[in-house]
């Protein structure tokens, strides 16, 4: 998965327990923990992990490529709660995406 599908998976109020199928993780996770190959862009190839096997790792190699911890599911869902229901409502997606990479250079 892409950022750019990431985000507008869940901006077009994707199904959690969908996503979760989908993904091969368990519903039942304490939380979903997002990888991302950098360069950071809306290109970045994006790899799920359940909190649990995540073990609060900066980086992790998945099929001998190097990723870094991103974000969580929670980071998704609170911005998911702004862009729906505020100041962020009218941007486009390509806005947010930038947005998102703007948080992952200066603050993850």
């Amino acid at each position: 998965m892409l950022l750019e599908e990431l985000i507008t998976y869940f901006r077009n109020n994707g199904d959690y327990e969908m996503f979760c199928k989908d993904n091969n993780i368990d519903v039942n996770t304490d939380v979903i923990q997002f990888y991302l190959k950098p360069p950071y862009n809306k290109s970045s190839v994006v790899k799920m992990v359940a909190v649990e096997d995540a073990s609060d790792r900066i980086e992790v190699q998945i099929d001998g490529e190097k990723y870094l911890n991103a974000f969580s599911f929670y980071y998704i869902e609170d911005l998911m709660e702004e862009i729906n229901n505020g100041e962020y409502k009218n941007m486009s997606d390509s806005d947010i995406i930038n947005m998102v990479i703007n948080y992952l250079i200066n603050n993850a």
